[in-house]
């Protein structure tokens, strides 16, 4: 109905107070897009879910978002980051308490100016 959507989890735009808990979101085959793509989302937390994917440029990929915790989820895969900041109007995203398996970055740009809070991450890059 929507053709081809920008995630092969879950896309989410324009929304204000999701909250999602306990997901596992998975492929069979390699796919490239992330597992959460969020554009225009507010005061939202997404917490405790399994990304697992190889081959993504990134599990996460938030545009213009604000106020969004990203909270005691787990990763496995080979993306070479965990949550990708697009848009000039991110601001206050906390990335805590994740085992970010897999990963090289729990987040870019790097030089997100305030944009994103980070804090009690395990990361753990592993070489092919």
């Amino acid at each position: 109905m929507f053709g081809n959507l920008p995630a092969y989890g879950f896309f989410i735009r324009h929304a204000e107070n999701v909250n999602f808990a306990n997901i596992l979101l998975t492929t069979e085959n390699k796919d490239d897009r992330p597992a959460l793509y969020l554009d225009d989302v507010h005061n939202s937390e997404f917490q405790m879910m399994k990304l697992e994917n190889a081959g993504s440029a990134c599990h996460v990929l938030a545009k213009d978002c604000s106020d969004i915790i990203l909270r005691e989820n787990k990763v496995h895969g080979t993306a070479k980051v965990f949550t990708e900041l697009n848009g000039n109007n991110n601001q206050n995203l906390f990335i805590t308490n994740n085992v970010l398996l897999g990963v090289e970055k729990s987040h870019h740009p790097e030089d997100t100016k305030n944009a994103v809070i980070e804090f009690g991450n395990i990361k753990q890059y592993e070489e092919e």
